[in-house]
């Protein structure tokens, strides 16, 4: 077995057991902080107008929490197809 195909073994499994893993529980921990501020948002939002600032606040922190979960995810695919498939 050469030296480069260990390294390419290791670094795909390295991507496929844990960080793909922990994207993935990361993204979801960000889905669940969006869906309790949008909760919690439309729930002491009142007739006059007035919205629950704390509420738009998780809103936003999810959406940022999302979008850098998949823009991570987009990195690793990106130098994955760059190095080769066949690497990892």
């Amino acid at each position: 077995m050469s030296n480069n195909s260990f390294i390419g073994t290791v670094l795909g499994n390295f991507v496929s057991y844990i960080v793909n893993p922990a994207l993935l529980l990361l993204f979801a921990a960000a889905f669940l902080v969006f869906v309790y501020g949008l909760v919690k948002f439309i729930a002491k939002t009142n007739f006059s107008g007035q919205v629950d600032t704390d509420g738009k606040k998780q809103i936003w922190w999810g959406i940022a929490g999302m979008f850098i979960m998949v823009s991570a995810w987009a990195v690793i695919m990106l130098i994955r197809n760059t190095i080769g498939p066949g690497s990892f």
